[in-house]
């Protein structure tokens, strides 16, 4: 249930902050294939549409009536890949660093859209999204 909370959290943030092509597109992916949304009625959120995230050492946040997220997600810590493709069902994934805590360029952790010669660099609470055509990589 923490997991599939941290992912609707992420899920909200970029109904409201994101891209329309983003929101459109996993919006599509998840009618078109009639998927279940990430803990639907299976344990604590269900129809009520709820889920809580603990902050600042274990204080439950809980939003009501919030979309729960779509499925599919990938936690990592320390992750880098060299360039490569990557294949996904819809037309924008997306990368949530939710902590970085080195202030030093040169110290990695970044983002790189190959394809545009674009580094993202690493910081704190940073969406990223490409499509999945693009070459990308992420460093430390």
């Amino acid at each position: 249930y923490k997991s599939s909370s941290v992912f609707a959290l992420l899920w909200n943030l970029v109904k409201l902050l994101g891209p329309h092509e983003v929101v459109a597109d996993l919006k599509k992916l998840v009618k078109d294939n009639d998927l279940y949304r990430m803990d639907t009625a299976i344990t604590n959120g269900g129809k009520q549409q709820t889920y809580t995230i603990d902050v600042d050492g274990g204080v439950p946040l809980t939003f009501h009536d919030a979309e729960l997220a779509p499925p599919s997600g990938v936690f990592a810590r320390n992750h880098a890949r060299a360039v490569h493709l990557e294949r996904q069902p819809h037309d924008w994934p997306s990368s949530w660093t939710t902590f970085h805590n080195n202030s030093k360029c040169d110290m990695g952790g970044h983002f790189y859209l190959a394809s545009y010669r674009i580094r993202i660099q690493a910081a704190s609470n940073k969406v990223v999204f490409w499509k999945p055509g693009d070459c990308m990589e992420q460093a430390y």
